[in-house]
């Protein structure tokens, strides 16, 4: 006891009662407090058949003017064991099927699934038989007892399966079947006389948590469990101090009792174990302990917080300590918020980091990435900024790590900001930047690459923006009388909507569609739907859907369109089903990906290499823009505030093309598969959603293995493929690290290649493709996952084959030509030429001469003409260094002709090692041929 120390200033015994560690509590409620609770263990371990029997008449129970013979219960509930025993020896001798329906045993895959799904529904029919009986006698047994809700716990508690765990077993048949007698109209008169006492329920408690929590749900809907029952809670705490944090989850869930029981008792445990499924179903019924849990997130997300401590005051078993970051802990905090509708407010760190996000995204965009301009930048700047005062300095530090001081010295007059109040670093960058004058210009030329990207052609004039109502009706009556000229009306649709990248942690009020784009051959309808939304109506929503949506003569071109979909549901009035929409769509990136798979030259009228880096790293729709139509679409306006009114010019053009060129993407198509003699349904598109790889069915896959194998042959790897023959010097490739043996290959033919590291992830073939423009090669599954994350082909398949029949098929792809060196042209030198070069280079290393020079090397104007003596390179415009190193005397002796390349200095001439090399590379030889 030393090391508690107290000293007679700490207390005084006349103000207050001082105890060394819990209060003393009278004996009288000491002995009560222990009584109480030994009865509840009582209760809790006990059977209710033990401990409601008469002991006068062991056989015959006696509660509550219910009277049960226990041999008749014995036998009762061994009839109904009997039943489910048939069934589970039928289903697992699986010979319920007829013999004459029966398949032998060496049939083909298919067969033996259908004889699956044969057995399967035999078996299902002989389970709902059985089931429909035991249901039948089980209502005859309620219906004249005495008490139905202690007979049914009865039947449970003895029945020969009740510590199963299988919701087959006679114990969940009773329970369930109990529920469901309980909640017919029928019995409503007989069981409301029936009062269900806090004695039954506690039972009831017992009986359904007594083995496992199966049988939960059905007896706490019966017995009305989940309601005015907080005298259950001590029996609850008894039970569960030995159960784990996800049983005890659905326990307080299932009752209701949440409000009894702190987030640090129950959810904390589960998120530290990483059971977030159980967590929201915990969840779902509390919204105070939603907006408790929240808060506790947001502590944990704060920078200053340790998430240690949280573990500390929480110590249990399990600990996914790898999930703890705070990354994964603010997107669960933020979907948390999403699904409950819970107040932003409960979470400023979590808010505020959300904020700063945003702005480095903004900033990213415009600076690293350089994909979106000036005017869209500044209006999303200005959004962001709007939603709280203390972004504005973090935004000036960030211009300031870009070295901008034009653009901050903007935003302070913008913002009118007193410089005087800001940090010094930003006061003297600004009073720098006013000294030197700068002219007003753009840190960044939104216009020089302007003449790289597709553009629209159609006159600006065709361009209707609708924004009134009666534009609305007009468009109607118009398009409606344009698909009536035709067969099929084919019209491109698109949609924009405000970013998210501007938005808070509640983005549910983005979730509308503010322009929505439709095309036709002549005209460009844009509607503003933003401007349309205080005069839409309920009205006006079912014309849009009767006269264009849905109807199945106007046949829609989208790209990617499920999303669109989905948000045009959220902005119509009452208009949350558009899957008659869906069915007069074409999802041209899944028609791209169709014709991909048929014919790898499809799209071969563009040449393959591209020199501006900013068109280089196109994908999606941009991509399939260039490769169908010559250039890609310029997304600089992709992310702008498209609910801010007026539309810029820029705005305007960009959403009319985004619509007008799927038309011609398809007319396109529709031409090239018509000149290749390719048949293609196109109409059978209609509805189809774009996936990449996906999942065959079991049927198919079982069909898949029983075909006989095929003879292997080239793959289409992508759509792009160069018409005219390119070197080596002008392609570059990155190999998946399954593809090493390919990878080599290619470097010896003298292709720049690298080679994914072993222990490197397959996602870093995407990035490093991305940064080097370089093409990625993979195969398989890692084929599929950086495909996503590049440019419609910028990621090749390797055909399952060798090494050098890989490298084979990569040069057909690309039409590269091989040659002996990179450079693709040689000086050539005479025998007394290079042994002289010989001479001199050995003389420089001051080695020993093997044989006597005579040769007056500098009366050779032909070899003065070709070699830099001084230098000892060529004198071509490379002016490589010759490299001599792989010559021997006796090669010189022998061998009268020699080969420099005019780009490396590498010398060749034709003797064995001639032969060996043209043997090496005849497949790539051969290629090129």
């Amino acid at each position: 006891m030393d090391r508690y120390n107290f000293s007679e200033n700490e207390y005084s015994d006349e103000d207050e009662e001082f105890y060394f560690f819990d209060s003393i509590k009278p004996q009288e409620q000491k002995d009560g407090e222990e009584k109480k609770q030994k009865e509840i263990e009582a209760r809790m371990v006990s059977s209710i058949t033990t401990r409601l029997t008469d002991l006068n008449d062991f056989n015959m129970i006696k509660v509550d003017q219910c009277e049960l013979n226990k041999q008749y219960l014995k036998e009762y509930l061994q009839s109904l064991f009997d039943l489910t025993l048939k069934l589970r020896k039928n289903r697992n001798n699986g010979d319920s099927l007829d013999s004459a329906n029966a398949l032998k045993e060496d049939g083909s895959a298919l067969d033996k699934i259908n004889k699956e799904k044969a057995e399967n529904r035999h078996f299902k029919k002989l389970q709902e038989a059985i089931f429909k009986k035991i249901e039948s006698s089980l209502f005859k047994e309620y219906s004249k007892s005495s008490n139905p809700f202690y007979l049914n716990l009865f039947f449970i508690e003895n029945s020969n399966d009740f510590k199963s765990n299988k919701f087959t077993s006679v114990a969940c048949l009773i329970a369930k079947t109990f529920d469901k007698w309980v909640s017919q109209e029928e019995n409503y008169d007989f069981v409301k006389k029936f009062h269900v006492t806090p004695d039954i329920k506690i039972d009831a408690f017992s009986v359904a948590t007594r083995h496992n929590l199966l049988l939960l749900d059905w007896i706490a809907k019966a017995y009305q469990l989940n309601h005015n029952n907080e005298f259950i809670i001590p029996y609850l705490k008894y039970k569960t101090k030995d159960f784990d944090f996800k049983d005890k989850a659905i326990i307080i869930s299932t009752l209701h009792l949440h409000d009894h029981f702190s987030c640090e008792e129950i959810v904390l445990p589960l998120l530290f174990q990483d059971k977030l499924n159980i967590i929201d179903k915990y969840l779902n019924k509390s919204s105070k302990q939603q907006q408790l849990f929240v808060k506790i997130l947001d502590q944990m997300c704060d920078k200053n917080s340790s998430i240690s401590s949280f573990l500390y005051k929480c110590p249990i078993k399990d600990v996914k300590i790898d999930k703890l970051n705070r990354k994964n802990l603010s997107k669960l905090a933020i979907r948390m918020i999403k699904m409950y509708s819970i107040d932003p407010a409960f979470c400023p760190n979590i808010t505020n980091q959300k904020f700063f996000k945003n702005l480095r995204y903004l900033m990213y965009r415009r600076y690293i990435e350089k994909s979106i301009s000036y005017a869209p930048w500044q209006d999303l700047i200005s959004e962001c900024l709007e939603q709280a005062d203390y972004l504005i300095e973090g935004f000036l530090g960030m211009l300031y790590d870009h070295m901008d001081f034009k653009e901050m010295n903007f935003w302070i007059k913008k913002l009118n900001l007193d410089p005087e109040i800001l940090p010094d670093y930003i006061q003297s960058s600004v009073k720098d930047y006013k000294k030197k004058e700068h002219k007003e210009d753009s840190c960044i030329d939104d216009n020089t690459v302007s003449n790289q990207f597709y553009q629209l052609k159609v006159d600006e004039s065709k361009i209707k923006l609708i924004d009134t109502i009666k534009d609305f009706h007009d468009f109607l009556i118009e398009i409606e009388l344009l698909s009536q000229e035709k067969e099929f009306l084919f019209v491109g649709v698109d949609t924009e909507w405000k970013p998210t990248c501007v938005m808070g942690i509640n983005i549910e009020e983005s979730k509308k569609v503010a322009l929505f784009q439709i095309a036709t051959n002549e005209h460009i309808y844009l509607i503003d739907l933003c401007a349309l939304s205080d005069t839409f109506d309920e009205i006006d929503s079912h014309l849009m859907a009767h006269k264009f949506l849905n109807n199945k003569k106007i046949i829609k071109l989208g790209y990617g369109f499920t999303n669109d979909i989905k948000m045009l549901s959220h902005s119509f009035i009452n208009m949350h089903d558009l899957e008659n929409f869906r069915s007069t769509v074409i999802d041209l990136a899944f028609v791209a990906d169709q014709l991909k798979k048929m014919n790898l030259a499809l799209f071969s009228k563009v040449v393959i290499q591209e020199t501006d880096e900013k068109v280089t790293n196109e994908k999606g729709l941009s991509e399939l823009v260039r490769v169908c139509l010559g250039k890609p679409l310029n997304k600089e306006e992709q992310i702008s505030n498209w609910e801010k009114r007026p539309l810029r010019k820029s705005q305007i053009q960009y959403a009319a093309l985004d619509a007008f060129c799927l038309i011609e993407i398809f007319d396109f198509l529709k031409e090239r598969t018509r000149e290749m003699n390719i048949e293609f349904d196109f109409f059978k598109c209609i509805g189809k959603k774009y996936k990449h790889g996906g999942s065959s069915t079991k049927i198919e896959k079982a069909e898949k293995k029983t075909q006989a194998p095929q003879q292997s042959k080239i793959e289409p790897s992508n759509y792009v493929i160069n018409e005219h023959k390119i070197r080596v010097n002008d392609i570059k490739f990155i190999c998946d690290n399954m593809l090493g043996g390919l990878g080599r290959e290619l470097r010896r033919l003298g292709i720049d290649t690298v080679i994914l590291k072993n222990e490197s992830d397959h996602s870093d073939v995407a990035k490093i493709a991305r940064r080097e423009s370089r093409y990625a090669i993979s195969s398989g599954l890692p084929f599929n996952i950086i495909r996503n994350q590049l440019p419609e082909g910028k990621c090749i398949h390797a055909i399952n084959k060798s090494a050098k029949e890989q490298a084979a098929h990569i040069l057909n792809i690309f039409n590269i030509e091989v040659k002996r060196c990179n450079a693709g042209s040689f000086t050539i030198l005479n025998k007394e030429q290079i042994k002289s070069l010989w001479f001199m280079e050995k003389s420089k290393q001051n080695s020993e001469k093997t044989f006597d020079n005579q040769y007056d090397y500098l009366n050779d104007k032909d070899l003065m003409s070709k070699v830099d003596i001084e230098n000892f390179c060529l004198q071509t415009p490379a002016r490589p260094i010759i490299d001599l190193n792989q010559l021997f005397e006796s090669t010189i002796k022998v061998m009268d002709t020699y080969f420099i390349c005019d780009g490396c200095g590498q010398i060749y001439w034709e003797g064995p090692h001639w032969q060996n090399i043209k043997s090496r590379f005849a497949y790539a030889i051969s290629s090129n041929n």
